[in-house]
């Protein structure tokens, strides 16, 4: 496991970051490319998407490449000139063709379910579609450990501030992990800390460009980091006013 540090920057993470410091009384996850592998699901849609809009091809090294959060620049560099909520109604109803196609992460179940018994609460931020988000927890029988399942999410830079309201946690103790650069800038810019894996849809230099306070390999490196955390001898971000 890596721990990612800033050094020799101004932002004030760039102390290097003591897991025993951190109290997390919550977790938000990602959904696509943290919790559920749908990468090939979701380019073989995003595939069928520019070229039946825009004509265009498009390869699975480019989809790594270049998809993003929020997707509207992505289809764009392809030729889609589509409004993004035609382009989000355009692929989720092909992508329900796929979905299904994809799996739990290994450790994902085990992570789930040390969390809940060390009495994390934990909940879904996703810009995957509300319904279909949901429908996938309970086919997949996890719904029970999510407080709020929050799919349909633009923007998560924007709409993150709503989902701290939503359960009801203070971003100092609350760690998100995602897998996107997105991820990580909507954790920073509201004081949660920020964990991202290395095997979802964007490629490491990427995610460090980033500066997520966490670097996991992979899922099941989610609980040996969480045993380590002891009794806080402070709380909140090195650098953050209490």
């Amino acid at each position: 496991m890596t721990i990612h540090t800033l050094k020799g920057t101004s932002d004030p993470r760039s102390t290097i970051v003591d897991p025993r410091i951190m109290k997390i009384h919550h977790i938000i996850f990602d959904w696509a490319g943290t919790l559920y592998d749908d990468q090939h699901p979701s380019y073989l849609t995003s595939r069928q998407v520019i070229k039946e809009l825009s004509g265009r091809s498009l390869s699975f090294e480019q989809y790594r490449k270049h998809f993003t959060l929020p997707v509207l620049p992505f289809y764009r560099r392809y030729g889609v000139e589509l409004s993004l909520d035609k382009i989000n109604e355009y692929f989720f109803a092909r992508y329900q063709e796929n979905c299904f196609k994809g799996r739990l992460f290994d450790g994902v179940l085990e992570a789930l379910a040390y969390f809940k018994k060390q009495k994390i609460s934990m909940s879904l931020f996703s810009t995957m579609d509300q319904k279909l988000l949901k429908l996938l927890c309970v086919r997949l029988r996890i719904h029970k450990y999510f407080t709020v399942i929050h799919g349909s999410v633009c923007d998560k830079t924007i709409e993150l501030k709503k989902h701290f309201s939503r359960i009801k946690k203070i971003p100092e103790h609350v760690l998100f992990l995602g897998d996107t650069d997105h991820d990580i800038e909507a954790a920073n810019q509201d004081g949660a800390w920020s964990g991202c894996v290395l095997n979802g849809y964007q490629h490491k230099a990427r995610l460090i460009k980033a500066k997520p306070d966490f670097v996991f390999d992979d899922q099941t490196q989610w609980v040996p980091f969480m045993r380590t955390l002891t009794p806080p001898v402070g709380l909140g971000k090195p650098g953050k006013i209490k």
